[in-house]
């Protein structure tokens, strides 16, 4: 038996019935590299076919295929900014990064403004910055709030307000 993995592996991203504790059905199913993977599981929340669904849950099984669990965007962990956090997904400019781009967006004066833009390494640059919960942008420190993979866009959103 071999121990060579494949390149990429079949994510799926599957509604969860939090009531029920049952699966409701496939949202979205892709082929991603391994790498990639990291930065799927490790957001908070994605935008899939413009529609914000939140992480609840995530696994790996045997046969090599990913799940990620996810329910309707609630935003309870960060509903202070919620309106706001939508504004900037759903009201902005929907430019199609060519590349994968990671756009860092700050808190200042009651809404989220664009700090910086910009096209990670690899896939696994962008994945480093969903570990930490404070980092620094720009010589800024600031706290994470949320994080969404927006598929739409192959853009990584980073919301964060300063320390």
């Amino acid at each position: 038996m071999s121990n060579i993995q494949p390149s990429t592996i079949q994510l799926h991203y599957i509604e969860w019935d939090s009531v029920l504790m049952q699966e409701k059905g496939i949202v979205s199913n892709w082929n991603v590299t391994r790498d990639y993977m990291f930065v799927c599981k490790l957001t908070d929340a994605v935008l899939i076919r413009n529609r914000l669904w939140e992480h609840v849950s995530h696994e790996t099984n045997h046969l090599q295929q990913a799940a990620i669990y996810v329910i309707p965007f609630l935003g309870i962990n960060v509903k202070d900014y919620i309106s706001e956090i939508q504004t900037t997904i759903f009201d902005g400019q929907c430019q199609v990064a060519e590349q994968f781009t990671v756009e860092w967006h700050l808190w200042k004066e009651q809404r989220f403004h664009l700090l910086t833009s910009y096209q990670p390494q690899g896939p696994l640059d962008a994945a480093s910055l969903l570990l930490d919960h404070y980092a620094f942008v720009d010589e800024r420190e600031v706290e994470m709030l949320l994080t969404v993979l927006d598929t739409d866009r192959n853009t990584l959103l980073l919301f964060a307000k300063p320390v």
